[in-house]
């Protein structure tokens, strides 16, 4: 009996199968010459290091060129082939650019936009890895994860913006900490779930949704569930004392229940880290569920919940590792010291549902995709007051206990129409996001209370139970979003598509402390902010497999909770949203052979958020200054034939302050990742290393005349960070595809191998935190060479 997808086919009789919606998979075209394979050797690289290094470099950055080069060449195309594979065997899949490509930019893209397959992720990423792993081979984008792979929080930096900039968001649901919209990285998903990942350079469209589309979008998309029933036990062993094991089990497709797909995966690992005394436990539950109604509509459920013990990180200074090495972290052995490490621990039980519905059944021929969600944040924390081994006046060892616990609910609606060359699409996302904070000084060793004086700020004495002078942080506050959007697309001509819309941002704050962060007084009040964020798109299909696109829209930051921080109430939140308005072209283009993309982009960034201290002595913020973005991305992948192909992406980047003309801190002047890579016959390898151009970790405001409250900002001094590299290595083998002589297949399993740092560089690739002098900087380092060999049962 015929397939088809629901509510696709014409065909009445044929099966049913999952409907598709998403317009930006990315379709894979073939050229005739792409079919032929070609006998290609790879030479051995030089020994020395610097060679080696810039030869994996050139191999991919080259093939930018080459493959611009040899374009006009390659643009016959032997027919349009999806991403299913519909029309070609696996192997003749596997040996095209786009299937091989670390990075690919949809053929539809309408944004500089990177995506990462679960191909790539599943073979190269270590099982205690976390999305920052994967994102950090994209153009612009570099990352510092100072323990290891996943084994602790990483900080992502996306053309110069910080995280709480742009949106992350799980299967196009935005989530996050609501008082600055950042995110643990590390806490939520883990790599054996995560299906494929877009990292969207830009604000989007008025369709995209969140808090933060002021710098981009880091989109999780999670993995299907399998057609096929199977038991897949796997367990990974590598570096710093790491072991993992886990499960999963894919029910197959279910017939008595019209189709249903499910999976549910359990894993548990352990890790000492790279850094001392910066070990981490974690455990994970996530599961999955599709059920088809009728032939027009399929059900999702997912779930996920997990706990994760892990160490309190500061950095360190370079004095202080160059003493006691560079995976220095402050943390001790020394019971009774504020630098002992059981007295600085994080403890994160998380977790994140939705129940979502795709139909295209509704009348009119609308085509709803709504999604309902809950995801929650529990944190404690207990950290040493400072990491010296030290004690204060009175003999006790002192630290900060805080409390962190936030609970979302929320809704995305998606609804579309189509009316002959016009695509009208509307819809909303609600969130209201209530948190909970507290922090209080304690003793360490008893985890008694400690009075706190606010004038002069320091311990006083021990205080059982505790009261309200113990804390420093007291705090209830709400953030309640909604983001109803329209945006219409007209096809001018077949070819060419003009897509216009806007998004009204409405964010309201409330506050109530007893003993507000940061001013230490009680504050019971709050904040509305409203904006409408216009975007405007023009794209053209020069041939089937190769378009161009122009984008100009505004990104849009909503202000953080400490706009509320403030003596005086009447001062709250008197800052307006900060702003962007981004001016982005680009090209994307695929074949067989050849996958390529290339932008350029413009940003301008405006009322940056100051605070300021009024004649009452009181604070409040204000908006004054900005910066300017600019730069050329291109990234690319050339399918050489035999299974060999060279991927390469470069980023050119410029951000300076509009003041002073000085350079953005984390805005790297280059980034470049070059790489080799062999996938044949259930085998695969890379070679890939990712360059981080010249930076400087933080910045200082510039004086100002007398009457002049801010005059923008200057590099700070001893905050510069040197150029570095990393190279990567990974290498897989499918047992089941395997051919051996004499055997006809061997037993189910995946082998997998994944080294990082491979030539174990020690470098200090990030600021931590700046000290009131350079010497007092607190620095990140690059964790040292680890290798991490997992194995997977497939029954």
């Amino acid at each position: 009996m015929e397939t088809a997808a629901c509510g696709l086919s014409s065909n009445q009789n044929s099966r049913c199968v999952y409907p598709t919606f998403n317009t930006t998979s990315t379709a894979l075209l073939l050229d005739a010459a792409s079919v032929t394979a070609t006998d290609v050797k790879l030479k051995m690289f030089h020994s020395h290091r610097v060679y080696r290094r810039a030869a994996i470099l050139l191999a991919g950055t080259s093939s930018l060129a080459i493959a611009l080069a040899a374009q006009a060449q390659d643009a016959t195309s032997i027919g349009k082939v999806t991403a299913t594979g519909q029309g070609m065997t696996q192997q003749q899949i596997e040996q095209t650019a786009p299937y091989q490509a670390p990075t690919t930019q949809p053929l539809d893209a309408t944004q500089p936009t990177s995506v990462f397959s679960q191909h790539f992720i599943e073979n190269n990423l270590a099982q205690t890895g976390s999305y920052a792993d994967v994102v950090k081979f994209a153009p612009s984008v570099w990352t510092t994860a100072e323990n290891g792979p996943g084994l602790s929080e990483a900080n992502v930096f996306m053309r110069g913006f910080v995280d709480g900039q742009y949106n992350v968001t799980f299967d196009g649901i935005p989530w996050g900490d609501s008082n600055d919209f950042t995110h643990h990285s590390n806490i939520y998903f883990m790599a054996h779930n995560i299906g494929s990942i877009n990292v969207d350079r830009g604000p989007g469209t008025a369709s995209t949704i969140g808090n933060a589309t002021f710098g981009g979008t880091i989109g999780i998309e999670s993995k299907e569930p399998s057609d096929s029933l199977s038991i897949n036990p796997f367990s990974s062993f590598g570096s710093f004392g790491t072991r993992l094991f886990g499960i999963e089990a894919d029910t197959g497709r279910i017939e008595l229940t019209d189709g249903t797909r499910a999976f549910f995966t359990y894993q548990n690992n352990h890790s000492d880290g790279f850094l001392q005394y910066a070990g981490q436990d974690r455990a994970n539950y996530f599961g999955k569920i599709e059920q088809p109604l009728g032939r027009d509509s399929v059900l999702t459920i997912v779930s996920t919940t997990g706990y994760t013990d892990q160490s309190y990180l500061n950095g360190a200074t370079k004095s202080d590792m160059a003493k006691y090495g560079y995976n220095y972290t402050g943390l001790n052995g020394t019971p009774g010291t504020q630098g002992y490490y059981p007295y600085n621990k994080d403890w994160y039980n998380v977790d994140f549902s939705y129940i979502g519905l795709k139909s295209a059944a509704l009348p009119y021929d609308i085509v709803v995709d709504s999604k309902i969600y809950t995801y929650g944040y529990y944190h404690l924390s207990n950290n040493g007051y400072g990491t010296s081994p030290a004690t204060n006046t009175n003999g006790n060892a002192l630290g900060l206990f805080k409390r962190n616990e936030y609970r979302s609910f929320g809704e995305t609606l998606r609804l579309s129409r189509t009316f002959d060359n016009l695509e009208i699409r509307v819809g909303n996302w609600f969130d209201h996001q209530s948190n909970e904070r507290t922090q209080n000084y304690i003793d360490v060793v008893t985890d008694q209370a400690l009075v706190y004086s606010l004038s002069p700020a320091k311990v006083k004495s021990k205080s059982a139970p505790i009261n309200g002078l113990a804390f420093t942080r007291q705090m209830n506050d709400s953030l309640d979003t909604l983001q109803p959007y329209v945006e219409a697309e007209l096809k001018v001509t077949p070819a060419f598509s003009v897509t216009a819309g806007v998004k009204y941002n409405y964010f309201n704050r409330q506050e109530t402390a007893p003993v507000q962060q940061s001013t230490l007084k009680p504050f019971d009040g709050g904040k509305t902010w409203t904006q409408a964020v216009p975007s405007l798109v023009a794209r053209y299909e020069i041939e089937k497999n190769w378009s161009v696109y122009a984008q100009v829209a505004q990104g849009f930051l909503a202000p953080n909770l400490n706009t509320l921080y403030t003596t005086n109430q009447a001062n709250a939140g008197s800052a307006s949203p900060q702003t962007t308005w981004n001016y982005q072209a680009g090209t994307s283009f695929q074949s067989g052979r050849f996958a390529l993309a290339a932008d350029v982009y413009y940003i301008d960034f405006h009322n940056l958020i100051n605070s300021a201290t009024a004649t009452d002595g009181s604070t409040f913020t204000y908006n004054a200054g900005g910066a300017r973005y600019s730069g050329f991305e291109a990234e690319g992948t050339v399918y050489i034939g035999s299974g060999f192909s060279t991927y390469g992406n470069l980023s050119l980047n410029q951000a300076v302050d509009k003041a002073t003309g000085q350079r953005e801190p984390n805005a790297p002047d280059a980034t470049a990742v070059g790489g080799v890579i062999y996938n044949k016959d259930g085998v695969y390898a890379s070679l890939m290393e990712k360059w981080v151009g010249s930076r400087y970790g933080a910045q200082v405001a510039a004086a100002c005349p007398a009457g002049q409250s801010f005059c923008g900002y200057n590099v700070a001094p001893g905050s510069g960070l040197d150029p570095f590299g990393v190279l990567n290595a990974s290498v897989s083998v499918d047992l089941r595809r395997l051919e051996i002589p004499g055997m006809d297949k061997l037993p189910g399993a995946v082998l997998k191998l994944n080294a990082n740092n491979l030539l174990d560089t020690h470098v200090i690739n990030g600021l931590a935190a700046a000290g009131s002098t350079p010497a007092q900087n607190l620095w990140y380092v690059l964790p040292g060479r680890s290798v991490f060999a997992t194995v997977e049962l497939k029954f």
